[in-house]
């Protein structure tokens, strides 16, 4: 289980066992394998999406509504959660028919105190669901259309992207959760913003859309993130930062003197610097 980290191939072969000569738990097991497979394989569902805006005195209020056209894979889906005993997670919403400039009579109106609380830690389901996702908190619609089905790293290599942050030390993986460091959080704080959100992503697979489709080179892009690099560098050299804790040298083995600044470059868990 500790070496399975990404992986989606999990099918029955035409080998499978007879349902019937399986104990409880591989039975179920196999149930479940069997049932998504179908619901992957199955056909097409399609939806309506409805979001209307009010005016009431000034403040905006906001209704969606969804309203399911053709069940097509959600009915197997459906059928899996009723045999787990569970509700579907599928709800329909269905709105009236709405025209803009409609006028409607406010009948109520209340409010009511809550209290926020913080978003929960990620954990290596979540994170690897936003890195697929990361396109839908982009606001230009045309980059949005890009990270469509891309979003960061690929079903491939998503997992190993967070075992990197947790081997250079950015992330710890504490009781299923992922939290940052304090080297993790000093790296965010000299991080310019270019490359810490998903639009760079996006900008960069729109370019590399275009050479795949002979609109553009390679070359060029390869000069235009040599650029990028060159620029970033230039205008974060002189950054004092924030140094995080755990970074000082006193007890480490040191190797000999940096050329650059002439301090001591001491050998570190992953690597060596001064």
């Amino acid at each position: 289980n500790a070496k399975v980290t990404d992986h989606h191939a999990v099918l029955p072969t035409k080998e499978v066992a007879p349902f019937a000569s399986l104990a409880d738990l591989p039975n179920q097991l196999l149930a479940l394998v069997c049932w998504r497979l179908l619901i992957a394989t199955g056909p097409e569902s399609t939806y309506e999406s409805t979001k209307a805006k009010f005016d009431i005195a000034g403040y905006e209020f906001t209704a969606e509504g969804k309203k399911i056209l053709e069940s097509g894979f959600r009915t197997m889906k459906t059928a899996m959660y009723q045999m787990l005993g569970k509700t579907s997670e599928e709800k329909e919403n269905i709105l009236p028919e709405l025209a803009e400039g409609q006028y409607y009579k406010v009948f109520d109106l209340k409010d009511e105190q809550k209290q926020r609380t913080p978003p929960a830690y990620y954990t290596d389901a979540t994170i690897i669901t936003a890195m697929e996702t990361a396109g839908k908190v982009l606001e230009d619609e045309e980059l949005k259309d890009v990270l469509k089905g891309v979003g960061i790293g690929t079903s491939a290599t998503r997992a190993d992207i967070i075992e990197k942050l947790i081997r250079v030390g950015y992330v710890v993986r504490e009781k299923g959760k992922l939290i940052a460091t304090e080297k993790g959080k000093a790296f965010d704080a000299i991080a310019d913003e270019k490359i810490k959100t998903p639009e760079t992503t996006a900008e960069w697979e729109k370019e590399l859309a275009a050479i795949a489709n002979g609109e553009e080179t390679a070359e060029r892009f390869m000069s235009g993130i040599d650029d990028f690099v060159y620029e970033f560098f230039d205008e974060h050299r002189n950054d004092e930062g924030v140094k995080p804790e755990g970074m000082e040298s006193a007890g480490l083995n040191v190797v000999g003197k940096c050329p650059k600044c002439g301090r001591d470059v001491v050998e570190r868990k992953i690597c060596w610097s001064c």
